[in-house]
């Protein structure tokens, strides 16, 4: 007889892989957001494209400082 772990299939995967998945989507968030932000500080003060690099750049900062404790947050759950 199959473990119930192994006749778990495509769901089985995809419910593995969400925190994964999640992580990504909170660094693609964290660009995005950036960016806008950037782009509304641009339009506001005329100052552009600086608005939108430092926004990207804190963007990227703060997802990748989202990314690295989502995934050491994994590494501890049993």
């Amino acid at each position: 007889m199959a473990k119930p772990e192994e006749d778990e299939g495509l769901a089985g995967a995809q419910r593995r892989a969400a925190p994964y998945l999640d992580a990504v989507w909170q660094m693609v968030a964290a660009l995005v957001a950036g960016a806008v932000v950037g782009m509304l500080l641009d339009r506001k003060l005329g100052s552009s494209p600086w608005g939108v690099v430092s926004g990207l750049g804190l963007g990227l900062g703060l997802g990748f400082w989202r990314l690295i404790r989502t995934l050491a947050s994994l590494g501890k759950q049993p």
